[in-house]
């Protein structure tokens, strides 16, 4: 069982008008979660069953004052509770020492109960098969197929409304808000190296979703607002690298080289402009690469972590958003200089990467509203230096 409160509000003035606004909200949150697995297993083949419960609550109160009167804002006051069941069952046949099928569902039920400002009863049942067929021709290389099925989880923050005073928006909640179902085909090859301390793994995936979960506009008495909701089909290709390199062979002992990198691609329908776009919040390329080297004389450890520079866009009713953050390094070494004790010095954003926020804003709906003017604000913080000293009693 896990329980959160959180309070917290926002406020902003502006001298010159004497005009001031003030967001603020309440929200407590508890999740429960009881499971029970039984498995059998024989020469060749597994079987595994499994049934979870899951209760979810929140409760959220938000208010935005402006100039000391109330502003009202759609959906303010939300309570909301699932109740969900997830009942699995899995296979496995390996009948040959090269090839593993695991086929089986999970089936998931749910029910949600909203009220407050909505009142709104909803029975969800969705179905989640899964196929992956694994080939190893060889010691060294494996082969995956997988086919499946998943169902998003819902944010329970989307169904109440917030306000960032900072960036000028309101965010209306979505009481009819429903988790994207997606079909997933991934085929990827593995293969080990350097007797089996290195390893290469190169993933293709390609996504079909339903109910893609987005940005879209929400009109009512108060106003028109973003909000986040369902906006219809979506789809995504990934393509995966990802390398562990010992350095051994290049005079480097107890040096280890990682590797990551991700490429995507994701196309949605605007419910703004009605044009195609990326899905908000995808980055085009995720990279990343560490170095690391055991000195066991000195018992200790260094390395450096490389996070190359990335963006992602979020499309909002009136307004499209590009937050980009420069490449970053960072430095780090551990000694344990004797038992129980650990040391640990993380030099950090050494290259102090610029955390840069592109607005486009519109006088309105995007499409039809003309562009009023682009902001751009960076920010930087420079490098710092985190320390950690720890020290185990017993055994």
């Amino acid at each position: 069982r896990r329980d959160s409160d959180d309070d917290e509000g926002e406020r902003e003035d502006d001298v010159a008008s004497s005009e001031s606004e003030l967001f603020h909200n309440r929200e407590r949150t508890s999740e429960t979660i009881l499971r029970g697995t039984l498995r059998r297993a024989g020469a060749r083949w597994t079987l595994e069953g499994s049934l979870e419960g899951t209760l979810n609550v929140l409760d959220s109160h938000t208010a935005l004052t402006e100039n000391g009167v109330p502003a009202p804002l759609p959906t303010a006051d939300v309570r909301v509770e699932e109740r969900r069941v997830e009942a699995s069952l899995l296979a496995v046949w390996r009948p040959a020492p090269q090839w593993t099928l695991e086929a089986g569902s999970r089936f998931e039920r749910s029910e949600l109960e909203q009220s407050g400002d909505h009142a709104l009863t909803k029975s969800l049942f969705y179905p989640k098969p899964r196929a992956l067929l694994s080939w190893a021709p060889t010691g060294n290389d494996r082969w995956r197929l997988l086919l499946e099925r998943e169902v998003g989880q819902l944010d329970f923050g989307d169904f109440a409304s917030s306000a960032s005073l900072s960036a000028g928006t309101v965010t209306a909640g979505n009481p009819d808000l429903e988790p994207d179902k997606t079909w997933r085909l991934e085929l990827a090859w593995e293969r080990h190296f350097m007797d089996g301390a290195g390893a290469i793994v190169l993933s293709a995936r390609h996504e079909e979703i339903e109910d893609l979960v987005d940005h879209l506009p929400v009109t009512g008495p108060e106003g028109t607002f973003d909000a986040v909701g369902n906006i219809g089909p979506g789809r995504r290709e990934e393509l995966e690298l990802g390398l562990d390199l010992p350095l051994e062979r290049f005079h480097i002992t107890g040096g280890l080289l990682k590797l990551q990198g991700t490429w995507r691609r994701s196309r949605a329908t605007d419910p703004a402009t009605g044009r195609s776009r990326g899905i908000s919040g995808d980055e085009p390329l995720e990279a990343a690469a560490h170095f690391s080297q055991q000195v066991p004389f000195w018992k200790s450890r260094w390395g450096l972590d490389v996070r190359f520079a990335n963006q992602e866009t979020e499309y909002q009713f009136d307004q499209v958003q590009t937050d980009r953050l420069g490449a970053r390094l960072d430095l780090f070494a551990e000694l344990r200089p004797a038992d129980g004790w650990f040391l640990r010095v993380y030099v950090k954003n050494l290259t102090d990467r610029a955390a840069t926020r592109r607005r486009e804003i519109y006088a309105g709906l995007r499409g039809s509203a003309a562009l009023e003017f682009i902001e751009t604000r960076t920010l930087r913080i420079g490098p710092y230096v985190e320390l950690t000293v720890r020290k185990t009693f017993g055994d």
